[in-house]
Formats: C-alpha cells, structure tokens, sequence
C-alpha cells in the first residue's frame, strides 16, 4: 500500500505538464534495472530504470522516494556519474512512484531552419 504524500515529497495522482512535454522520444529499458540515486553524500535511494531519452530518464520507486520535485540528485549512468534535477513524482495505479528527472548537463538540440522553395 503506497504512503499518503509528503509535503518533502509532491506526488501527483495525474499526469502533470512535465510529464506530458516531451523534449524527445524514450527509449523504454526492458526488465527495469535498479539505479541507485545519490540525494546527499550519506543518503541513497534505489530506483528501477524503466525508460532513458537524451535529456533524462524514468525511475520507479516502491514507495515514496526521500526526494522531492526540484531537488537535485546524483546518479552513475553508462559508466559516468551524472547529475539531475527531479522534474515529477507520479503515482502510479499500481501504487508504485514514477520519477522523471532530467540531466543539469542537457542541452535541447538546435533545429536548423527550414528552406523554403522559391515561388515561381
């Protein structure tokens, strides 16, 4: 049975507008993998990878994660330690914490313009 939110941890019963804004497609992981999240130098929390994008990635906890929206936390992802800042805790039906967290070091690509044809 998940825990009743906490004010150190917002949870959202619905889809909030960063869930829904994607800055680009997710690569969903099969078999979510556990990834240990870094929220001080003495306090660790331990998630499953269950989709990655080049600006952050999806994590599930199976209760309340001790972080909230906002925070920055520090994980090791491909063999690098990455930082990140929590940008929603979802709970989900099935009563576990979706968490999206995007990378402090990502940059959204620049789009070339467009050339339009000449009319004529």
């Amino acid at each position: 049975m998940p825990t009743a939110p906490t004010p150190n941890a917002p949870v959202s019963k619905s889809r909030s507008r960063a869930f829904g804004s994607r800055k680009e497609n997710r690569n969903k992981q099969p078999g979510a993998r556990p990834l240990p999240i870094s929220i001080s130098y003495t306090e660790q929390a331990i998630g499953a990878l269950v989709n990655d994008s080049p600006s952050g990635l999806g994590l599930t906890f199976l209760m309340e994660p001790p972080f909230r929206v906002g925070q920055r936390i520090r994980t090791r992802y491909q063999g690098a330690p990455r930082s990140a800042v929590v940008k929603h805790i979802t709970l989900s039906a099935d009563g576990q914490f979706l968490v999206g967290i995007e990378w402090d070091d990502y940059s959204e690509p620049t789009r070339r313009p467009t050339r339009g044809r000449p009319n004529g």
